[in-house]
């Protein structure tokens, strides 16, 4: 908190300053609780210099004041405190700052989780998305494959036909016919191919977003992991903050119990102050009621910021009740987000329809066959090659999907596991109000 200038923590400064004479202590616990009165916000030099010069002139007019002590011989006041620095350190201002800073972190760690669970919906549909288009992809490289056999087998045809035309001699006008089809079907290869190759352009690209998923999911996961070790261990420290919160309204009880103590005393010590003997009648009277003002006074003003420190965690409550929904606020803004998304993965789709039958309509077309049988020959064992190419590329493809798929399945579960944390927070978060609440009620 106020001790982040310094590689120590707090345990380590605080056995330090319990060293320190009661004096010293004294006006760093006030210095402490001036310092927490104004807020690490609104500190600068000029403030720090006035608290200072403040508690040296107390200081002083206090060591001026002090007068000996003098002890009755019937009447017994314990006036023994703890030191300074430790009540500072037990008081309930200071456990409301640490428990207004936890409950902060706690809420913006809530926030981030959400974000990262929208972050997993939205890369799962678009893997789901790109599953899709690499499943139309597969089937029309099918369809090219099978095309391509037909070709080849027609090509062979035409090879066969062409020997046999030569060895029988026919006329000149057949062989010219049978040499412009073949022009033609090598055309109709040449723009296959075109199609083909970008067809495994368009595979390609897919590719590259599929690995850009698995990615960001792996990023996402250690993100998650981090962000769940952060929320569990302020949920720890939320705990021991209401174990002290139950033993400070324990100590409210005690603390009300001693006024009605002190008050009885006041009241037997007046009713008994004619009786008294001589060496009563020389103890100055107003040193007694100095000391019962003091020691009355103390608990008051502890009670008070017991009291202060409740009041102070109802507030917390409610600013956790706005962030919640501010939460859900932002959840569904997110949920329009994604619904936008579906919009464009379907108008994704009906493109990729669109290209199909595109496709179809130029294949299903009739082409006259190819002149350059051996160059054809040649090209179509390139598009074989290729062809064993995309099926090992596909291959790949479905093991990736796989393992994403399973990613994202250990990743729901994660989700469920941080939701149902987050709803035993917010239950006991709703109990420790109802808590307050009859103990304010009880006040």
């Amino acid at each position: 908190m106020y001790f982040s200038c310094v590689s120590y923590t707090i345990t380590e400064i605080q056995e330090g300053l319990l060293k320190l004479s009661s004096g010293y202590q004294t006006s760093i616990a006030i210095f402490f609780k001036k310092m927490m009165a104004i807020g690490p916000s609104k500190i600068n030099l000029l403030d720090v210099e006035t608290i200072i010069s403040n508690i040296a002139v107390v200081e002083n007019d206090s060591c001026l004041k002090q007068t000996p002590k003098k002890i009755s011989s019937r009447v017994i006041l314990d006036t023994s405190k703890s030191s300074p620095i430790g009540d500072f350190f037990q008081s309930p201002s200071y456990h409301k700052k640490v428990m207004s800073d936890k409950n902060k972190e706690i809420a913006r760690l809530h926030i981030q989780l959400k974000e990262d669970e929208v972050e997993i919906i939205k890369l799962t549909e678009e893997n789901e998305s790109l599953q899709i288009k690499v499943a139309d992809l597969n089937n029309e490289l099918r369809i090219k494959n099978q095309q391509l056999d037909a070709k080849l087998n027609e090509i062979e045809s035409l090879k066969d036909d062409l020997e046999n035309m030569e060895k029988i001699n026919k006329d000149k006008q057949s062989h010219d016919a049978i040499l412009k089809k073949m022009d033609s079907i090598s055309k109709e290869l040449e723009l296959v191919e075109k199609n083909r190759d970008d067809l495994l352009s368009e595979n390609n690209t897919l590719q590259n977003k599929i690995t850009t998923i698995a990615d960001k999911l792996a990023r996402t996961k250690n993100e998650k992991v981090i962000y769940l070790e952060k929320t569990n261990e302020l949920e720890e420290r939320h705990l021991s903050l209401m174990a002290e919160l139950e033993s400070a309204n324990n100590e409210i009880s005690i603390l009300r119990s001693k006024c009605e103590s002190i008050e009885n005393s006041t009241r037997e010590i007046n009713a008994s102050r004619e009786e008294e003997d001589v060496v009563m009648e020389e103890l100055p009277r107003s040193l007694e009621f100095e000391l019962l003002n003091c020691n009355f006074n103390k608990v008051s003003s502890e009670l008070e910021e017991y009291m202060q420190k409740n009041v102070a965690l109802v507030n917390e409550i409610n600013i956790t009740n706005i962030h919640n929904g501010l939460l859900k606020k932002e959840i569904n803004e997110k949920i329009c987000i994604i619904k936008e998304l579906k919009n464009e993965k379907d108008q994704l789709e009906i493109d990729m329809q669109d290209v199909s039958s595109k496709l179809s309509s130029v294949i299903d077309d009739r082409y006259q066959p190819s002149i350059v049988i051996e160059e054809n020959i040649s090209q179509i064992s390139a598009l074989t090659d290729k062809k064993d190419l995309l099926q090992d590329k596909k291959c790949e493809s479905k093991n990736q999907v796989t393992s994403i798929n399973e990613e994202r399945d250990r990743m729901y579960k994660v989700v469920e596991n941080v939701r149902s944390k987050i709803r035993n927070a917010v239950e006991e978060k709703i109990q420790m109000q109802g808590e307050i609440d009859k103990f304010t009620s009880e006040s």
